[in-house]
């Protein structure tokens, strides 16, 4: 890391910004490294102080620095580039013993959609053109009731398309915040979600959850220390498998009451398979919510049904209808027809008791034992320990491979999360011992 004084050059605004912009990009400026303040930057390159307002202005527009009213300004975090594309091994690659690392769907219990396919090339027999409808007709129509269901009162013609909850989530922060601003996420949390705020110049404000969603007690005071948007994951939340329930969705409403101007943003990521009980879409002012059918249909289809209040609806749509213009109408026709196969919506209903099944069979086993975890909805366990890499390394030595939970949590004591969703039923009394075994202090064990 480089002296500031060494690297910051230029009378003008542009040969100052290009000094930074160089500095940042050779590593000479290091994320989170502290930037002179107007006064001093001013004295030290003899040019006014106004010449270097409008130069941290435009670097702070364009991510390079983050400014906090209480610690000035600092180099932004650089963002995470995921460079490794190797896939994950198939399954009779592995190593010996059971994954429970993964996190995802069972393939086994995915739809078979061949059929569905097949439907879909027979209606593509003409090639379409430009100049479509953004949303399929017939999938806005079977998915209309849903959100309303949940108590959303939302109008036919703010419900479109992206691809996938984190899509909606980019666009949606893109057209409401600024490099800087400061986000509530929950945790434990998804971390890809941790790596796209960092990479568009967002600070995380972690917030505790519990069994029924965020804590209020901590939004209170995440707010108070200033937040431009709110995420979270009413269903199924990854990983520490928290359910919104109407009381905590009040709750939360009136604590955000206080603040109208807040972006609240929720990820229904495995909608088809398990809905969400409760929602704070329409119960705060501005609101978008992203239903995704890849962890229910299958991963490859990068699909999430979305609705927001007019405002951000029109916001969000219409850069997206700028920038890729619609979302394939060949998956949409392919959701539609998924949607209204018979022998499909049975198969998702089989996948949620099965889910259900294997995940409340780990959490019975580990009450037995007196073992606190936590797993109200989706497809893991998060199990409170000490300390997470012994205890990770210990059940890999008996055959489980875990997650250890570092990854997930920013501010929360260290757990593990266990995927629920391939484990074998006949297996939870096996894995709950082990568990317990391996929560075991080494003192005692050695006795």
């Amino acid at each position: 890391m480089a002296d500031w004084q060494n690297v910051i050059t230029g009378r003008s605004k542009k040969d100052l910004m290009h000094s930074v912009e160089r500095a940042v990009s050779a590593g000479e400026l290091e994320p989170g490294q502290a930037f002179p303040s107007v006064r001093v930057l001013a004295r030290h390159l003899g040019v006014s102080a106004s010449t270097v307002v409008a130069a941290i202005a435009e670097l702070r527009q364009r991510g390079v620095i983050v400014t906090n009213d209480r610690r000035g300004s600092t180099i932004a975090p650089v963002p995470p580039l995921k460079l490794d594309v190797t896939p994950r091994p198939a399954p009779s690659a592995r190593p010996p013993g059971v994954d429970l690392s993964h996190g995802g769907p069972d393939r086994a219990l995915l739809p078979t959609l061949r059929s569905t396919l097949h439907a879909v090339a027979e209606e593509n027999d003409i090639p379409r053109l430009y100049g479509q409808a953004m949303i399929d007709s017939d999938l806005r129509n079977l998915t209309l009731p849903q959100f309303h269901d949940l108590g959303i009162d939302v109008a036919p013609d703010h419900v479109g398309v992206t691809s996938g909850a984190l899509d909606l989530i980019e666009r949606a922060l893109l057209v409401s915040c600024r490099p800087g601003d400061r986000i509530i996420v929950e945790d434990p949390g998804y971390p890809d979600l941790f790596d796209l705020l960092r990479a568009m110049g967002l600070q995380a404000v972690p917030v505790r959850v519990d069994d029924e969603g965020l804590r209020p007690d901590g939004v209170r005071e995440a707010m108070q220390r200033g937040a431009a948007a709110l995420i979270h994951t009413p269903s199924a939340q990854n990983p520490f498998g928290a359910g919104l329930t109407d009381e905590r969705a009040g709750e939360l409403a009136r604590v955000l009451a206080e603040w109208p101007d807040l972006v609240v943003l929720e990820d229904h990521h495995l909608s088809l398979v398990e809905p969400a009980r409760s929602t704070l879409a329409g119960k705060v002012r501005r609101w978008a919510v992203a239903r995704s059918v890849a962890k229910s249909l299958g991963p490859d289809l990068r699909l999430a049904i979305v609705a927001a209040d007019p405002h951000l609806f029109a916001r969000v749509l219409g850069r997206h209808a700028l920038g890729p213009g619609w979302v394939s109408h060949v998956l949409q026709r392919t959701v539609v027809h998924a949607l209204t196969d018979q022998s499909i919506r049975r198969q998702l209903k089989h996948a949620r008791d099965t889910y259900d099944a294997r995940r409340l069979a780990l959490l019975g086993e580990l009450r037995r034992k007196r073992i606190e975890a936590h797993g109200a909805t989706g497809l893991n366990v998060w199990i409170p320990v000490a300390d997470e890499g012994r205890a990770a390394l210990d059940l890999a030595h008996r055959g489980w491979a875990v997650s250890p939970g570092g990854g997930y949590r920013k501010t929360c004591p260290p757990g593990l999360r266990v995927t629920t969703s391939t484990l074998d039923v006949s297996e939870t009394p096996r894995l709950a011992d082990d568990i317990f075994h391996a929560l075991q202090p080494r003192a005692a064990r050695r006795g």
